[in-house]
């Protein structure tokens, strides 16, 4: 916005300048007699014609530069469309420059290039709802120990830039892929990240060693995009079976942070035509939770009595449980998957 009415203000600083340098001091009348002062008709006019045409010249200005950057929004929209599908990682980002400055004018936000923070890795289409396109950054988690990253850019079907939403994608685990899966069980495309434990490693007999704090080989996420959100979908490990999220921290360490619904909210999700509705919640309900009576450590990360309170209200409700009887049955995998993993003893 303040870069809109840059030039607007120079103009008219010059306009100014212009007529100022022009105008002679306001002939002042002294009546000795009477002692007034008086300003003649085209004194008390010049000063009004100065403001007048400052005014056109801001406005004349600002028309030019709203024209100047609806133009270099479009330009930008068109290098994006033909951009979609690029690979943006390096060494193949030096040549992509113009599209990561494409990006940019279309999000407002300054892309990093240096792959030890957040990067640009694809742009890929997603048709579905109000989305259209949208744009995958990643931070591998370079360091060790370190936390792996992820950030969304959604766009809608006319590249207007909906959100940025930025998650880790696990602490002590590497991203060794990520790309948009066309398809899925849920009926609409998936953003598929694979990441694969750093250690600290357990040696076992007969064997290869094994992460002490993770299961072994790649672990697989699974996210919907939403107009407003990001949805974690599934968990998968190495043989491809659902496994549960971590809530036992303050946030959790794989996927966006969890919305703030109320127990009626929750339980009614379970009821929802939209399987992303419904796996969204169930995720939750599956994974691992502190208890309300754990103690607490003061400068731990940990999750809230609060927020464990919130599972234990809701995954203990008679109405939640006979849902997910039946969701044991659903037609989507996943769900059943999901079902089965939030009923089982705790």
């Amino acid at each position: 916005m303040f870069k809109l009415f840059r030039r607007p203000v120079g103009a008219a600083r010059r306009t100014v300048s212009f007529f100022a340098s022009r105008l002679r001091p306001s002939t002042l009348r002294q009546t000795m007699s009477s002692g007034t002062t008086t300003k003649s008709g085209d004194d008390l006019l010049r000063p009004l014609v100065v403001v007048v045409l400052c005014f056109a010249a801001m406005f004349v200005g600002c028309g030019s530069d709203i024209e100047t950057a609806k133009s270099d929004v479009e330009a930008a929209k068109a290098t994006a469309r033909a951009g979609v599908g690029d690979d943006l990682r390096a060494p193949k980002r030096a040549s992509k420059s113009h599209l990561i400055a494409a990006l940019e004018t279309l999000t407002g936000m300054d892309l990093e290039t240096n792959p030890f923070t957040i990067h640009p890795w694809r742009l890929e289409s997603y048709a579905v709802g109000e989305v259209g396109w949208v744009l995958l950054e990643i931070y591998e988690g370079l360091d060790v120990p370190d936390m792996s990253a992820a950030r969304v850019h959604a766009f809608d079907v006319n590249w207007n830039h909906l959100f940025a939403r930025a998650f880790p994608t696990g602490y002590r685990h590497r991203v060794v892929g990520a790309q948009i899966q066309a398809e899925s069980v849920c009926g609409v495309p998936l953003i598929r990240i694979t990441v694969t434990s750093t250690g600290p490693f357990v040696i076992v007999p007969a064997g290869d060693p094994v992460p002490a704090f993770s299961t072994p080989g790649h672990i697989h996420q699974l996210y919907a995009v939403r107009h407003d959100r990001v949805v974690l979908m599934r968990l998968e490990n190495h043989e491809h079976l659902a496994m549960g999220p971590s809530y036992a921290w303050s946030a959790p360490t794989m996927g966006p942070k969890i919305r703030s619904r109320t127990p009626d909210q929750l339980a009614r999700s379970l009821e929802s035509e939209d399987p992303i509705d419904v796996l969204e919640t169930l995720l939750w309900l599956s994974g691992h939770h502190l208890t309300s009576s754990e103690p607490r450590r003061a400068n731990i990360n940990q999750e809230s009595i609060e927020h464990s309170k919130l599972f234990e209200l809701v995954h203990g409700r008679a109405d939640v449980r006979d849902r997910l009887e039946m969701l044991k049955h659903s037609e989507n995998p996943w769900i059943r998957d999901y079902a089965e993993l939030s009923l089982r003893e705790r």
